[in-house]
């Protein structure tokens, strides 16, 4: 399939939305227009392909972005439930809260960022303060 009729089964999303289009997997870029398609909202992305980035980014496997209008629990819960992505990141200290999504090859992943940006797990404690 050539990229114009790739982007042509695109809904949501066009390719001066991604920093590098040509980099990122058509299967996750088809994968984030059908979270964006159950959403019902749009969705501005942060960081896409990273060159140099030995994980999900520089594989061209994962994407950061938020949904707008949209709570960054409710966004995490539609991609959890979507069952789209292999690796789900929350993100609720971003200036946008948001996600980072995934399709790994190995391992399904879940996790946070904290305030000074480390790593945690996903449990009760972290989330409290975003149930409101």
């Amino acid at each position: 399939m050539t990229d114009s009729e790739f982007w042509k089964n695109i809904k949501f999303f066009k390719p001066s939305e991604f920093k590098y289009p040509d980099k990122v997997s058509r299967e996750l870029i088809t994968k984030l227009d059908t979270y964006r398609a159950m959403v019902g909202k749009p969705i501005i992305i942060h960081s896409d392909y990273r060159p140099g980035d030995k994980k999900q980014h520089g594989k061209g496997l994962a994407i950061d972005f938020h949904v707008k209008g949209m709570k960054v629990l409710d966004q995490y819960f539609y991609a959890e439930r979507s069952g789209l992505f292999v690796g789900i990141g929350l993100y609720p200290y971003w200036n946008s809260p948001g996600l980072h999504v995934d399709i790994r090859e190995e391992g399904t992943a879940r996790w946070g960022c904290d305030q000074k940006g480390g790593y945690v797990a996903l449990t009760s404690d972290f989330v409290r303060d975003f149930i409101k």
